[in-house]
């Protein structure tokens, strides 16, 4: 009896085709991206490194940076590693977008999650969470209100603005 080999639905080496047996049940291609930037966001949410992470999983860091980029695509046991690890259910990583082209997967989040998931932004609102006074605090947002205002008008009309 001849055993059927069982293969990933990737391109064969030899042949260059897909398997046909996982062609209609074919995944989207971006979908491995989109997990890897949901995972890569929940890293830097909760301040691990790429190593500090690979350590908990037993990997090594390339290969986290492998799922963070979607050139490896994770498996189900490594997806519930990962999600125990990060602190947050596995459904984080295929949350609705509202995009009805993707149901039930992230579309890389709106410009706002993207901004809130930057190392820099992070550190912001550590820091001013810090802050008990409420007054200080209140200055401090009207500041930065009024620097984001100003940085908006001289775009808006063409001068330079350079970024620290």
């Amino acid at each position: 009896m001849t055993r059927k080999r069982k293969t990933s639905g990737r391109k064969s080496s030899a042949t260059g085709h897909l398997n046909p047996d996982r062609q209609q049940a074919r995944i989207p291609p971006h979908l491995d991206s989109l997990i890897g930037e949901r995972l890569r966001r929940r890293r830097v949410m909760q301040g691990l490194s790429q190593e500090q992470l690979a350590r908990k999983l037993g990997v090594n860091f390339q290969q986290i940076q492998k799922y963070e980029r979607g050139a490896t695509q994770i498996g189900a046991a490594r997806l519930y590693r990962l999600s125990d690890a990060l602190d947050t259910p596995i459904s984080y990583f295929f949350a609705p977008t509202g995009n009805e082209d993707e149901p039930g997967v992230a579309a890389g989040g709106d410009a706002l999650h993207a901004q809130l998931s930057e190392r820099r932004t992070i550190e912001l609102i550590r820091a001013f969470g810090r802050i008990d006074d409420e007054e200080i605090s209140r200055c401090i947002v009207e500041l930065v209100r009024g620097m984001a205002g100003d940085l908006s008008r001289r775009k808006s009309r063409g001068q330079a603005v350079k970024r620290p």
